[in-house]
């Protein structure tokens, strides 16, 4: 992405083509790093969730299980899953990065207009935030979220990123899941009201 951006480029020149590509890379650098560590590649064996999100434009990847929410312009307050996770027939059985038909299991796609909001989750979360009868996401669990990210400066912040390390790793959390907890939030509102006492303690 970043060559693609040097050479002039932007989210719109983003189709599968640049997405297979983005895989097919991926996997001949984990069998490098296999070989020179003396591992197999299935020991390197992850999911992958990818978004670019321009003014008007973005574009979605997944290859297994976890999740990727949005919220867009037009509706502000509902958060709607742009895949729903890849699993197989058993349970914590999926598609993977390193898989040899990865490119084929590729989930893409490209959305018109503006997107506000967006998380990427991984599998130890999915059951908590999605509504599988449904097939939904839970927004009440992204607004107060959302809420958190948007009341400080842009870019990383380490003060938010360890208040939700530690709500994450909570007994209310560990208790419902023992599987990888990652989230990632990136936003583009700015704050509309004060930040409720409740949402600075736990996120």
């Amino acid at each position: 992405m970043r060559r693609l951006l040097k050479r002039g480029g932007g989210v719109e020149d983003i189709d599968r083509s640049f997405a297979e590509g983005v895989v097919d890379r991926f996997r001949l650098v984990a069998e490098c790093v296999a070989k020179l560590s003396g591992h197999g590649r299935r020991d390197f064996a992850c999911t992958l969730l990818a978004c670019f999100v321009g003014r008007e434009r973005s574009a979605f990847m997944q290859l297994g299980d976890g999740a990727i929410v949005i919220a867009r312009r037009e509706a502000p307050d509902i958060y709607d899953h742009v895949f729903w996770p890849q699993q197989g027939e058993f349970a914590n059985e999926t598609t993977f990065a390193t898989g040899s038909e990865a490119e084929d299991d590729l989930q893409f796609c490209v959305h018109h207009g503006m997107v506000d909001e967006v998380a990427l989750f991984s599998d130890g979360l999915q059951n908590m935030v999605l509504d599988y009868e449904d097939r939904k996401a839970h927004s009440k669990f992204f607004q107060p979220m959302f809420h958190s990210a948007r009341h400080t400066s842009s870019g990383y912040s380490r003060r938010l990123s360890v208040a939700l390390a530690e709500y994450l790793a909570s007994p209310e959390i560990v208790s419902r899941t023992d599987d990888d907890k990652t989230l990632v939030l990136a936003t583009r509102r700015a704050p509309s009201r004060p930040m409720p006492r409740r949402s600075r303690a736990r996120v």
